[in-house]
């Protein structure tokens, strides 16, 4: 949870804010060297360092 806070507060200082949910499922995907699969990519590729898979 704290590194989906952190996720969260740097890309809303950027300008780019996603929602919380998804902060925690993009900080979950990192933690565990996972993609995130989605249909919407471009959301996703937001975050720094992700591995987006679309479908």
């Amino acid at each position: 949870m704290r590194r989906a806070g952190e996720l969260s507060g740097t890309l809303y200082v950027d300008g780019q804010p996603i929602d919380r949910e998804d902060c925690t499922v993009a900080a979950t995907a990192l933690g565990e060297n996972e993609p995130v699969v989605t249909r919407n990519i471009d959301y996703f590729e937001r975050v720094p360092g992700l591995d987006v898979w679309g479908y």
